[in-house]
């Protein structure tokens, strides 16, 4: 019998004592350590600073909430820093820098972060690997955004673009 982790998967332990084809489950020491950490009433700073990925928390507006260390570590700023920004003033989007500002430039209109973010916040719908980039002085830089809405704020992922294949051999 081998004993997986209910929430992970993982293989916890095997018995050959018992029946081989037997699956019992339990809870690994990783992710035991990660609920019990939740459980202790673990802060949004902590939760964010789990995931290897960078991580916005937005209002609706895309006014930042939060930011994970790794998402401060892309914006070259602290998460204290990126408090209360509005994305594109974060991220330095040229267009963000023009007299309308972030949200009201004509650009805004097809902006793929922001478009991700307010279609979540007022539909609530989970999106995935959206193709997106901000616009920067020196060209653009290409990123995936997923967003997800988790109360009435929008939890936005970002991921780097995947490589476009040259064609070549």
């Amino acid at each position: 019998m081998k004993t997986i982790c209910s929430y992970c998967h993982k293989v916890i332990s095997k018995d050959n004592t018992g029946d081989p084809e037997g699956v019992s489950h339990g809870i690994c020491k990783s992710c035991y350590e990660q609920f019990q950490s939740q459980w202790k009433g673990q802060s949004l700073g902590q939760y964010l600073d789990s995931f290897d990925m960078p991580v916005l928390v937005v209002d609706s507006t895309c006014r930042i909430i939060a930011a994970n260390q790794e998402m401060a570590g892309m914006l070259g700023r602290s998460e204290r820093q990126a408090q209360g920004l509005l994305g594109g003033e974060a991220m330095e989007c040229v267009y963000s820098k023009r007299v309308e500002g972030c949200g009201k430039d004509e650009h805004c209109s097809t902006c793929a972060i922001r478009n991700s973010i307010t279609h979540t916040a007022q539909t609530g719908e989970t999106l995935h690997h959206i193709e997106c980039y901000v616009q920067k002085e020196n060209g653009k830089d290409p990123l995936m955004v997923s967003t997800v809405k988790v109360g009435r704020s929008v939890q936005v992922v970002f991921e780097p673009a995947p490589a476009e294949e040259s064609g070549e051999s």
